[in-house]
């Protein structure tokens, strides 16, 4: 199982079909306020085009970008759009080192820049992603980080909020949810 979720390709994401206005449907007729996507979660597969690794969508057989497709889902249905995008990555060879901090912040920056042009992004996720086992650049190994500073999350919830300022943030790390 883990040699799979560390080593797997993008060519494993290959749906048959996708329809997030279905997704959507279903979550507003079911009274749905919002909806928080899974951007990356920590097997470092994203769901949009990332310019910072080929472990995306735009390497898998479909190529369609997940989180736009929801994006504009959720407009047309007037639901919120929130992002969860996993602060630990179980493949970069910088994870637990100053370097990859810079990196996931990249993809944050990737992220608001690219989905919140026909809505804000109304909610943050975050977590206590604190590392473990995983195949950081080829190597399996174990890192562990100290969650409370290795990610220097004061800095890092500032940039978001320089993106979007009335966003609000559901972390273990600090100040959020209102």
């Amino acid at each position: 199982f883990r040699r799979v979720l560390f080593r797997s390709s993008p060519a494993l994401f290959n749906p048959d079909s996708l329809d997030t206005d279905q997704w959507l449907k279903v979550f507003k007729d079911t009274g749905f306020k919002m909806v928080i996507l899974t951007c990356k979660h920590h097997d470092v597969f994203c769901l949009w085009p990332s310019q910072h690794t080929q472990h995306s969508v735009a390497s898998s057989p479909v190529k369609t970008d997940v989180v736009k497709a929801v994006t504009e889902s959720a407009s047309r249905y007037g639901l919120k759009f929130g992002i969860y995008l996993s602060p630990w990555d179980r493949n970069h060879p910088e994870y637990g080192r100053e370097a990859y901090v810079n990196y996931y912040r990249m993809q944050l920056r990737e992220l608001f820049a690219a989905y919140s042009e026909k809505q804000p992004v109304f909610e943050m996720w975050f977590d206590g992603a604190n590392g473990g086992d995983g195949f950081y650049g080829g190597a399996r190994e174990k890192r562990q980080i100290k969650g409370s500073t290795y990610y220097d999350w004061p800095t890092t919830l500032k940039l978001v909020q320089t993106m979007q300022p009335e966003i609000i943030f559901f972390s273990d790390a600090g100040p959020g949810v209102r």
